[in-house]
């Protein structure tokens, strides 16, 4: 079957056709090609929204890890010490924002007038960042007991020191990236078409083609936040494999979860409110988030066979005062990457030999030992530059590597190391929770991505009516541009009409 995308006719006159064949596999083969990991056979990842390592675990009093010390004092103008600094205090951070950090930060404390895109890099250092952000938001941290679920994670299992996002850019980049191991050379929220594509679909291959092909079984769960519609190896399996979140939490109970899961956070399912901890959502929900679907996993009849990843995106404008490393980075080397005309509207080009700040990620199987702090990866993959970081392309590593795929998608994949080699436990742990903490008290303020109004619809909103339109052939709710965010989100769950636990 040919999905439509009506929405995207008036780029060429016509229907355009999503191609149903996907273009080849660009990375290494897989030295162990048909080997199958016998310990996992669920792996599932649950995809959040914007936040790092030091403004949730910094406080948390946990014994091991590399956060920032309460007190960190970070220059307001390093070019001006006169000027001060912002002092780094612990329980500063909200559930819900009251404003977003600065992007800004994205830069990596690149010296002022450094080169932060092409190899070598401007010189990085915490005394070249900035207190970015809506009034120092950005510096904020969360307090010791404030993130009850993710400490109990932190006890209980691991979380990662050394985990980074893909690309030192935003949203669209970096979920690409966690698909395809590429981003087809974008580093900013457009479109492919957008800066000199020919297709309006990004057509790299995606860790869905090369399941497909292997004959390994997958499944995109989620409710009112669609997967990453513009992607032709998302689209080409929605028929298939585009699931409901409850759906996800049925077969996760019964064990019949597919060899891998990627879950889209969207809305929690009592209140309808985003529960993905993008700002200026309530991170009280992306607390209920998480503990909702590691619950389901603990009592479902797979769980001794789960491997359960929850990674965030990007860093999202927060603080982190680790330097993103640059040294044996490779790039991708994506024969789709874009010409990058800037007359399309691109902004700088980028090549890919430097990862992003690091992101907030932690691992959950009864394989995994309690209360690790994971370091950067010990068995890189077969292109092995003696330097190596846990980045998004780890998620297809992991898959090439669990489940015995014959390539890896891109030079950067072949380089990441799996989170196979995590699992060092010889047996199933019988003491792993059944229950985490109760979550915080969702906050009574309705609260809006990018910490906008009640009267903007998003751009995320935006791309919702596209996916409408095109992949499930529904019209747009009539007069939906003069509508305001609440009223759109309202109208699009109800077209989609998913249900949570």
């Amino acid at each position: 079957m040919l999905y439509t995308v009506a929405a995207l006719a008036a780029l060429a006159g016509t229907r355009y056709q999503v191609p149903l064949a996907a273009p080849p596999a660009e990375g290494f083969p897989n030295p162990n090609a048909g080997k199958v990991n016998d310990k996992i056979e669920h792996f599932v990842v649950l995809m959040m929204e914007n936040r790092t390592p030091d403004h949730f675990f910094a406080c948390m009093g946990l014994p091991k890890g590399d956060w920032v010390k309460e007190g960190h004092v970070i220059p307001m103008d390093p070019k001006d010490p006169s000027k001060g600094g912002a002092t780094i205090k612990c329980g500063e951070a909200e559930y819900a924002c009251k404003s977003g950090p600065g992007y800004d930060m994205f830069a990596g404390k690149v010296e002022p007038g450094g080169e932060d895109n092409f190899y070598p890099y401007g010189a990085q250092s915490d005394d070249n960042s900035y207190a970015h952000g809506a009034h120092g938001t950005s510096i904020q941290l969360f307090g010791k007991d404030a993130l009850p679920v993710k400490k109990k994670i932190a006890e209980a299992f691991s979380i990662f020191n050394n985990y980074h996002s893909a690309v030192p850019s935003f949203s669209m980049p970096n979920h690409i990236w966690a698909q395809s191991a590429t981003s087809a050379g974008i580093n900013d929220n457009i479109d492919y078409i957008e800066c000199g594509g020919i297709d309006p679909l990004f057509p790299q291959r995606t860790i869905y083609d090369n399941m497909a092909e292997a004959g390994v079984s997958f499944g995109l769960y989620w409710n009112s936040t669609p997967p990453d519609a513009y992607m032709a190896g998302v689209l080409r399996h929605a028929e298939k494999n585009f699931k409901t979140s409850k759906t996800f939490f049925k077969e996760a109970a019964e064990g019949t979860l597919p060899k891998f899961s990627y879950i889209v956070s969207g809305s929690d399912p009592r209140n309808g409110h985003p529960n993905d901890d993008h700002p200026c959502h309530d991170v009280a929900l992306g607390e209920r988030n998480v503990k909702d679907h590691y619950e389901a996993l603990r009592a479902g009849l797979g769980w001794n066979k789960t491997l359960f990843l929850v990674t965030y995106d990007d860093a999202g404008g927060w603080y982190d005062h680790v330097v993103p490393p640059t040294e044996g980075i490779p790039p991708d080397n994506s024969s789709h990457t874009l010409p990058y005309s800037r007359t399309h509207g691109c902004k700088n080009k980028f090549d890919f030999r430097r990862v992003g700040s690091r992101v907030v990620s932690y691992l959950m199987s009864p394989w995994i030992p309690a209360g690790v702090i994971e370091g950067p990866p010990k068995r890189p993959g077969p292109l092995n530059t003696g330097h190596t970081v846990w980045e998004h392309s780890a998620i297809s590593a992991t898959i090439v590597d669990l489940f015995g795929l014959p390539k890896f998608l891109t030079m950067r994949d072949s380089w990441a190391g799996s989170f196979a080699e995590l699992l060092t436990e010889t047996s199933p742990r019988t003491d792993t929770p059944m229950h985490l903490p109760d979550a915080p008290e969702p906050t009574s303020k309705v609260t809006y991505h990018g910490c906008g109004t009640a009267a903007d619809i998003t751009r995320r909103q935006r791309k919702h009516v596209k996916l409408w339109q095109t992949l499930l052939g529904n019209e747009p709710p009539a007069g939906w541009e003069q509508m305001g965010f609440d009223e759109l989100q309202v109208r699009l769950g109800e077209l989609s009409a998913p249900e949570g636990p």
